[in-house]
């Protein structure tokens, strides 16, 4: 009886000093939700809109507003996340900013349920999400209006190439989206065509007429 009281005082004892550690989610709304969640990237086309100086945002979708999110970068950094301005809805959104960066970065993104939430503070999912390295060819002129992979803003397509190999490569693109010109030409005319044959076509029946008419009208005098 001795050796059991015993027992019975350690364990309590023991309980007392463990740290507590929250119990899973049990919400299978929040549950159902975080197993299809992924991470959303959006870059910041306008600093103004974001309120700050982050080139990128990253949320999760479907967003919701009952969670919060804690990042952590390849160099161990950690943030948490806030109501930040998207760049191309201008809606606020819970994300967590970035910095432009040289190289390619990879964020471990902890999704949490907040306050408000079924599940406060506990842990519903982790994410990983990589961000292609800055492009430093974004600005060259052969970029301007061009939705080519090596123009965009973040991406790999342009991480071993010299401003030589670059060029040469915009260069074959344009050729092959735009030989001689004669592709846009093609293009407008596919596009615009009946917008423009119609009215020409009913301009010169009209114009046909009243000439028609003239002539008939000088052989009549």
């Amino acid at each position: 009886m001795k050796r059991l009281k015993k027992l019975f005082i350690c364990l309590v004892v023991l309980f007392s000093f463990s740290p507590f550690i929250n119990a899973t989610c049990k919400n299978n709304e929040l549950n159902e939700w975080a197993a299809t969640a992924e991470v959303k990237f959006t870059e910041v086309t306008d600093l103004g809109l974001s309120g700050s100086e982050y080139a990128y945002l990253l949320s999760v979708t479907p967003p919701r507003n009952d969670i919060k999110l804690k990042s952590i970068d390849v160099n161990g950094v950690a943030a948490e996340s806030k109501m930040l301005q998207a760049a191309f809805d201008q809606e606020e959104i819970l994300a967590v900013g970035g910095y432009t960066n040289l190289e390619e970065e990879t964020y471990t993104i902890e999704v949490y349920g907040a306050e408000n939430s079924k599940c406060p503070n506990e842990l519903l999912k982790t994410l990983k999400y990589t961000v292609p390295r800055f492009n430093r060819y974004i600005k060259d002129k052969s970029c301007v209006d061009s939705d080519s992979e090596l123009c965009k803003t973040f991406t790999n397509a342009t991480a071993d190439m010299t401003e030589a190999d670059f060029k040469e490569a915009m260069k074959k693109e344009n050729n092959r989206t735009n030989p001689n010109g004669s592709s846009n030409i093609l293009a407008i005319i596919l596009d615009y065509g009946l917008y423009i044959i119609i009215p020409l076509a009913i301009i010169s029946a009209f114009y046909l007429v009243r000439i028609n008419q003239a002539k008939k009208e000088e052989r009549d005098r």
